[in-house]
């Protein structure tokens, strides 16, 4: 309509090209937008596990995916307690010993072992605590980031 009308530079004609136009752009913007953030959410994901950072792989990994946590029923059933006894049986059936004869044995020779056994004696200084040991692998878990970043540079 605008071509037809001879491409006029004011009036309600130029006024309406405009406005189409300004609505075209605004919506091929809105695409490259959606688009870039499809493109930023895939490097996001792809850099959290190189980079180590779990608390942000998931939360990443969650906001692209969802939660997949909505299993309600297993083999039938529904109610919680009895779904974490399937669970339990199943688990300790597949981890038992494959000769109760030889698992026997073994234990008597641990028990003989550990009656004679004396051990170095543990004053304070050499008691530790769970928060200790904790600190001591977050930070190897630091420094081993720093090495692999050193060795990639």
């Amino acid at each position: 309509m605008w071509k037809a009308a001879g491409k006029p530079r004011y009036g309600p004609i130029f006024d309406k090209q405009q406005s189409c136009r300004l609505t075209c752009i605004y919506r091929k913007r809105l695409r490259e937008e959606q688009n870039s953030e499809t493109y930023s959410y895939t490097n996001a994901l792809h850099d959290a596990p190189l980079t180590k950072k779990d608390v942000e792989f998931w939360k990443c990994w969650r906001s692209k995916f969802g939660s997949t946590n909505e299993c309600t029923e297993v083999e039938g059933c529904v109610d919680s307690a009895v779904i974490v006894n399937k669970f339990s049986d199943y688990f300790s059936s597949s981890y038992t010993c494959n000769n109760k004869h030889q698992a026997h044995y073994l234990r008597e020779q641990y028990l003989e072992i550990l009656s004679v056994y004396s051990g170095c004696l543990l004053d304070d200084d050499h008691l530790f605590e769970t928060e200790l040991v904790n600190k001591i692998i977050y930070e190897m878990k630091k420094e081993k980031n720093t090495r692999n970043r050193r060795l990639v540079s």
